[in-house]
């Protein structure tokens, strides 16, 4: 059987929604962050990287969402119901917008996340630098990253329904979080976007794998 760890408020979630839309029988185990947001010892005791998402199935250990997502796809998808047909232009977008949620949709949303955190912890008088060198990092590098990540998301979402065509794949998996963190963020006019996020949200299988696994606080 599938064994999946998962940590709450994390990318974990894309996998946990995974397993639902496919219908397969697996056990969740399940950590609470610490109170510095870290991982709990549980964890990094439970499974050879001490990360989640981290999936054991029979013989295989896999770490890292989007590796997870793939052998999933590969092993149980037999009808290639998440997967366009290898080589045809939809599995080329597909294959981009898998890698995209990692490659450039997340790094600015943890970059801001981090410079956040220092903000709010930081002694007085070292959050006068620290905030000076945030501003600087947000202004020239988060902030024209989220916007141009934002775009082609906009616009890739106003051809069809799903991030690579007409059918829900792999790729809206991998994308759900960093989305749902861009759209938290509340600065963007994102309405294609927004329709996508409550689509995937309305899910039956989403909605199981919110109430099997929590609700997903999402970074800001």
């Amino acid at each position: 059987m599938i064994t999946l760890h998962y940590l709450n408020d994390s990318r974990a979630i894309r996998v946990l929604w995974m397993l639902e839309e496919l219908g397969v029988e697996y056990e969740l185990k399940k950590y609470q962050r610490t109170k510095e947001m870290g991982a709990p010892k549980a964890l990094r005791e439970a499974n050879d990287t001490g990360k989640s998402p981290f999936l054991i199935d029979g013989e295989v250990k896999l770490a890292e969402s989007g590796s997870i997502i793939e052998y999933l796809q590969q092993k149980y998808d037999t009808e290639n119901q998440f997967s366009y047909e290898r080589g045809s232009s939809e599995w080329v977008d597909q294959v981009f917008w898998t890698h995209f949620a990692e490659a450039s949709l997340m790094p600015p949303l943890v970059v801001a996340l981090i410079f956040n955190m220092i903000d709010g912890k930081a002694p007085f008088p070292v959050t006068l630098l620290t905030k000076k060198i945030g501003d600087q990092v947000r202004s020239r590098f988060v902030t024209p990253s989220l916007k141009a990540n934002a775009d082609l998301l906009e616009e890739a979402l106003g051809k069809h329904e799903w991030i690579a065509g007409s059918q829900l794949t792999i790729a809206d998996f991998q994308l759900a979080y960093g989305a749902q963190a861009m759209l938290g963020r509340g600065k963007l006019d994102l309405p294609n976007l927004k329709r996508w996020v409550k689509q995937v949200e309305n899910r039956p299988a989403y909605l199981r794998a919110i109430e099997k696994g929590g609700k997903v606080s999402m970074p800001r």
